[in-house]
């Protein structure tokens, strides 16, 4: 490689001019001109060792360090195997870490005969295209569902007659009421032993917190990391959850949703919704996820924020009728299982990568006498 440092620039926004420009992890603007025509760029400050690969004129900022790659090597068999490597840890042990050319200079490359490294190229750039497209279908069915939510919470199933509800919800429709969460649910609040009561915990009972609901997967939850045993339960004066409620984040982080497949209970961070007969569970799922930030809005608290089980019980959403309620969910959880199935199709896509990188790049797995065809925008670098 022939490397280069960046040069700064005042950029702006990105998309108002005709080239982007690279910082130390990516596009961070435009600019007017290019200083680059296109190859690898390295992080030198700030995202030190990030690897990006450009086919088209850029501008290369101070905080990176550009390579224009030689007919000797394939771009994109070296950008691959780049990123594999952990070229953070070649940067100095300064206040400020730094990576210089001539560390990465004396990085050493394996260099198998062109065609080879043309192939191993073409079978990652390859899945990296499947998760690309995978991302996009991600992408477009969350906006998807954002607008179906808004319709279907607001406007319901089918063409409604709407009326003035004289309330921040507007117009409804007219089968629709506005009730209180304590008159279709029990909202209920739940806590722990101390930590140092070993009898209390190592139990059979899951007992959740606000970070597992924040980190979750996915919809429903059915296990978590820590676990009570009755004894806790008795010592505490606390109920577990039946299945089917709906475990509400309201304090720090305040509205994240998730509905347990199997009893359990929960830490103090929460306050949960049983629903009665008038309430589906799956639809009050939904309603409060849609209402976080309202309800977010309602918190107090100097150290850090939280709603009262009082506010939430007087907490006012529409309430359809309980069959419209159930068609609303289940079209919304028709979506979200899609938008699942994607999700867990890219989580594969990236292992399989992982894998064959590991395979390919070390020489393990060989392509020499494959039949891989190796497209135009692989082959003219290199």
């Amino acid at each position: 490689c022939a490397l280069r440092n960046g040069k700064a620039t005042n950029h702006t926004e990105i998309g108002e001019q005709q080239f982007l420009v690279y910082g130390s992890n990516g596009p961070i603007g435009s600019y007017s001109e290019s200083n680059f025509d296109g190859g690898l760029i390295f992080g030198r400050v700030g995202a030190v060792g990030e690897v990006e690969r450009v086919r088209e004129p850029v501008w290369v900022s101070d905080n990176a360090i550009q390579a224009s790659v030689t007919d000797k090597c394939n771009t994109d068999f070296l950008y691959y195997f780049l990123s594999n490597k952990e070229l953070s840890s070649l940067a100095t042990k300064t206040a400020q870490p730094l990576l210089n050319q001539s560390t990465i200079g004396n990085v050493t490359v394996p260099s198998p005969p062109l065609p080879e490294q043309r192939k191993i190229a073409t079978v990652l750039y390859t899945v990296d295209r499947a998760i690309e497209k995978t991302e996009e279908l991600v992408n477009q069915t969350e906006r998807v569902k954002t607008g179906l939510t808004q319709d279907l919470l607001s406007r319901g199933i089918n063409n409604q007659q709407m009326v003035e509800t004289g309330s921040r919800f507007g117009l409804l429709p007219e089968a629709w009421e506005l009730r209180p969460l304590k008159e279709v649910c029990e909202v209920a609040g739940r806590t722990a032993p101390k930590k140092d009561d070993t009898e209390c915990w190592g139990g059979d009972i899951p007992w959740a917190t606000p970070s597992e609901i924040t980190s979750l997967v996915g919809q429903t939850i059915d296990d978590t990391e820590e676990h009570l045993t009755e004894l806790a339960l008795e010592k505490v004066s606390s109920n577990l959850l039946p299945p089917m409620s709906v475990l509400m984040t309201t304090r720090a982080t305040i509205g994240e949703c998730a509905v347990n497949t199997v009893e359990m209970t929960t830490n103090q961070g929460f306050k949960n919704v049983i629903p009665g007969e008038a309430l589906d569970t799956w639809y009050a799922y939904y309603r409060l996820d849609y209402e976080r930030d309202y309800l977010s809005s309602l918190s107090k608290g100097s150290t850090f924020p939280e709603v009262g089980k009082d506010t939430v019980e007087n907490f006012v959403i529409p309430v359809p009728p309980i069959e419209e309620q159930r068609e609303i969910g289940e079209l919304l959880q028709s979506v979200d299982e899609q938008i699942l199935s994607y999700k867990e199709s890219k989580s594969q896509y990236k292992r399989l990568k992982r894998g064959l990188m590991q395979d390919l790049l070390s020489g393990t797995v060989r392509t020499t006498d494959t039949n891989i065809e190796v497209p135009d925008e692989i082959a003219q670098y290199g």
